[in-house]
């Protein structure tokens, strides 16, 4: 449990090193915690379309208003908690990556794709071009598969010793209890 809240501890902190721990127990909660907010969005959806036996409907079985309010209300929180995460998410990539004696740009591989994709998707969207929509949505792709190949290099394992980034998280010398101080 600690390896998944020490991001969090570490919040903004770009520099230094991260074990493979770290970044994995960090993912694995982030996803949980993503399912369980996901499943509630789903209860509760299912529960304002009158599509649960306990829900309260309207006489026609659907009561539109509330399902938008309730998945509007859930999308504010689901946006809110992932720009909260969005710094330590980045943080503990950057490190990860200076384990491995990387620059901390390399999250730029899938990050500057899916912030193009975004850019674009929204400007087609926005002019309502087709052609825009489509490159935006080939951007996002290409995200997602650049993240794939960084997950593969979140798994190598760091440099033994001290390198431009820093001590070795694993020993030699590094010394975790003064990270907080």
């Amino acid at each position: 449990m600690k390896w998944m809240i020490l991001p969090l501890k570490r919040y903004a902190q770009f520099a230094g090193r991260s074990q493979r721990q770290e970044i994995w127990w960090y993912f694995v909660g982030y996803i949980l915690l993503w399912v369980v907010i996901l499943a509630a969005i789903a209860a509760v959806g299912l529960s304002a379309s009158g599509r649960m036996p306990y829900a309260v409907s309207s006489i026609s079985g659907i009561d539109l208003g509330a399902v938008i309010l309730s998945l509007s209300t859930f999308g504010l929180v689901l946006f809110f908690l992932w720009l909260g995460l969005l710094l330590p998410t980045l943080a503990v990539q950057v490190r990860r990556l200076h384990d491995l004696d990387r620059s901390g740009w390399w999250i730029m591989l899938s990050w500057g794709p899916y912030l193009l994709s975004f850019l674009v998707g929204t400007l087609g969207a926005i002019s309502q071009s087709g052609l825009l929509i489509l490159i935006g949505s080939y951007l996002s792709g290409l995200s997602w598969l650049l993240f794939a190949v960084l997950l593969v290099i979140y798994f190598l394992p760091g440099i033994k010793g001290e390198n431009d980034y820093g001590l070795d998280p694993k020993g030699g010398g590094a010394d975790l209890a003064n990270t907080f101080q």
